[in-house]
């Protein structure tokens, strides 16, 4: 998830010297569902093509947080379906799991009918969002001040 390799993070900020950076592109859903299918095949794992697709670009590509997230699921039950991998998605957006700039951002922007079904959200109001959002995020200083920059950029 884009958290946990943000390279302009305050902890990391002592390595970046030290480091060369790799710019890997994103796997396409489109390669990952084949294996994650393989892999729910092998370990008898009911589950729904569509929640699977969710999955992949819930993870952004990333092979290794699906693979986590399908044993973590598998564990509660064997039936993987849309609304589980949805209800899932949901619980795992907690309070600080947005950051600042990506809220700022939704700010001014609306919700493609993908993303929307991606997070679950197709009949929630704009409005409802962005106050989910930002709440979820829970730096509120940062929020006011970034949409002061962006009104000012405006």
């Amino acid at each position: 998830m884009k958290g946990s390799n943000d390279r302009y993070a305050t902890t990391l900020r002592p390595l970046r010297p030290y480091c060369h950076i790799l710019h890997i592109r994103p796997t396409p859903p489109s390669s990952l569902l084949p294996r994650l299918q393989k892999i729910c095949h092998l370990e008898n794992i009911k589950a729904d093509a569509r929640a699977l697709t969710l999955l992949t670009e819930s993870h952004e590509g990333d092979l290794r947080s699906c693979i986590n997230s399908l044993q973590l699921l598998a564990t509660k039950c064997n039936n993987l379906t849309l609304s589980v991998i949805q209800e899932s998605l949901a619980k795992a957006k907690k309070e600080g799991s947005l950051e600042a700039h990506t809220v700022v951002e939704g700010i001014f922007s609306r919700r493609t009918a993908k993303e929307k079904r991606k997070l679950n959200v197709a009949g929630q109001v704009e409005g409802q969002r962005v106050v989910n959002e930002v709440n979820a995020c829970g730096e509120f200083d940062r929020i006011m001040n970034g949409t002061q920059f962006c009104d000012r950029a405006c």
